[in-house]
């Protein structure tokens, strides 16, 4: 069991460093750092330092959930769909915490937040949407102007 957790937590870590290094509009002079890190990766898995990895896998998706923009996420979850150890649920926290706070704010602000509120109504089997916060997403879809 160990084991193939190490594997998913190796995967899922150094795909997102990979996806981060070529998609996450760094300088290129940050591309040692990347590597390094992908290095880092490699060695915690050859000595089966699980706690290590674990807390990289942690910290990938607490800057996923309270830093990374939703349409980066959006991306990532394209970049590493077909990947086995890809892990949704940190994207998925995103999404929801987003839909939260455009309910509390009683407005959508912009194009970004008016596709992910457009996306997570459509997708019913994924998304999971009651009655009553269905009906005030709707209205704010109504109400946006931006698009």
């Amino acid at each position: 069991m160990i084991f193939s957790e190490l594997e998913t937590l190796k995967c899922k870590c150094i795909l997102v460093n990979e996806f981060m290094a070529e998609h996450g509009g760094f300088s290129p002079a940050m591309r040692p750092f990347f590597a390094q890190s992908s290095k880092r990766i490699d060695e915690a898995y050859a000595m089966c330092n699980i706690k290590l990895l674990r807390a990289i896998s942690s910290d990938i998706d607490y800057q996923i959930i309270n830093h990374m923009p939703f349409s980066m996420a959006l991306k990532m979850r394209q970049f590493l769909k077909d990947e086995p150890g890809a892990d949704f649920h940190a994207i998925e926290i995103l999404q929801t915490e987003t839909i939260k706070k455009i309910l509390l704010a009683e407005e959508i602000a912009n194009g970004e937040e008016y596709w992910l509120v457009h996306n997570y109504l459509n997708k019913p089997e994924t998304n999971p949407v009651r009655e009553e916060e269905a009906q005030k997403l709707n209205i704010l879809l109504s109400a946006f102007q931006g698009v």
